[in-house]
């Protein structure tokens, strides 16, 4: 059954005092808006370029001490600025970028952190996701806000996954390639090309900008063990920040360098293992117990360092957190790798458990995610 577009907001009133602009809009809400604000996001084709949109209009040559006269015209907001201009602004536009009204600038629906029970990622159709606009709409809405999907019904082609991957966004190309195959080798770089446990785990933390999206596509499993792990990493440091307040000022504030070294690279970065956006919310996690090189740190900090870090990955550990799934041919996990932390069991290196990956960046994913969810 079709869905019913939610009516736009139009501009029911508006007035002007103490130099902001308060607009109330036909369902009740009212915002507020800075006369100087306003002027700068004029969309007349004086002020912005008419096929690209982007501001021609110089800011600097705005008064800071600008004041406007305001009314409301067939539904919309027209200020009269008291440098001569005249903007008219929609409703819509206005209601969609009001810092009173939830604004944030990102235009993402929220995060959803999980841990009790450990829950199931959101499943989809491979045939849907990558054939229909409107379904891979909802897979990347769910990758986005709960960090982790399965995929299912994909089919028997070992490429099939990475189809997938860049319908959204070219491959990542990385130290292990463009794409790459999770295989137990004799003669491995890396642990994950062995058949031994690996703790969860944030791929590539010892690049400056990791991956954002990840995916493993199974494509041969016989053998015993090598469950996937997957546990987010969000709902373990909104915890330790409601816990441990000396251990959430140590992660998100002390820098821990990472290190790969094979024969061909090394990669090295430092970075702290919870990283704050500018609001003080977590923007990412960077956890490799594996990878982490020796702390730059006096040895008088170590002590407490060490208390946090533990703590930390205790709550990772905790096995209401964990989602335990065993991958069978034409399934696939993708995550947000800087989120959602991964790992396996061991499993019997008698067997061949054989699965594909690639990465993708997050500014593909999310660009295309604004974009499908303005036109489907």
């Amino acid at each position: 059954m079709p869905t019913t577009a939610a009516p736009r907001p139009v501009v029911h009133d508006a007035e002007s005092a103490d130099r902001v602009v308060t607009v109330t809009f036909d369902d009740g809400t009212r915002a507020r808006f800075h006369p100087v604000w306003l002027r700068e996001h004029c969309g007349c084709a004086a002020c912005r370029h008419p096929q690209t949109l982007e501001r021609t209009l110089d800011p600097l040559t705005v008064p800071l001490d600008l004041g406007a006269r305001v009314r409301v015209e067939r539904a919309r907001l027209v200020c009269e600025f008291s440098d001569g201009h005249t903007s008219a602004f929609d409703g819509a536009w206005l209601a969609a970028h009001a810092v009173d009204l939830g604004y944030d600038g990102l235009g993402l629906p929220p995060r959803r952190p999980w841990s009790s029970g450990a829950t199931d990622p959101p499943r989809h159709r491979w045939g849907a996701v990558v054939d229909d606009d409107g379904a891979l709409t909802a897979w990347l809405t769910d990758l986005w806000t709960h960090g982790a999907t399965l995929v299912e019904d994909i089919p028997d082609d070992p490429d099939a996954g990475v189809r997938l991957a860049r319908r959204v966004s070219p491959l990542r190309p990385t130290n292990f390639g463009e794409t790459w195959d999770v295989v137990a080798l004799d003669d491995p770089n890396n642990v994950a090309f062995t058949p031994i446990e690996l703790d969860t785990h944030n791929d590539l933390p010892y690049f400056e900008y990791a991956p954002g999206v990840q995916f493993l596509h199974c494509l041969r499993f016989d053998a015993r063990g090598g469950e996937s792990v997957l546990v987010d990493g969000l709902a373990a440091a909104h915890t330790l920040r409601d816990t441990d307040a000396e251990a959430w000022e140590l992660l998100t504030s002390v820098p821990v360098a990472y290190r790969f070294v094979d024969g061909a690279d090394d990669l090295r970065w430092t970075t702290p293992v919870i990283v704050l956006d500018h609001a003080g919310e977590v923007h990412e996690i960077r956890h490799h117990l594996a990878l982490a090189a020796p702390p730059a740190l006096p040895v008088e900090r170590l002590d407490a360092f060490y208390r946090a870090w533990r703590t930390f990955a205790a709550l990772l550990r905790q096995p209401d957190r964990r989602w335990h799934h065993r991958l069978r041919p034409g399934e696939m996990i993708a995550w947000m790798n800087r989120r959602v932390l991964h790992g396996r069991r061991a499993f019997d290196s008698g067997g061949e458990r054989r699965l594909r990956g690639c990465y993708v960046d997050v500014d593909e994913v999310l660009s295309r995610l604004r974009v499908l969810t303005r036109t489907v």
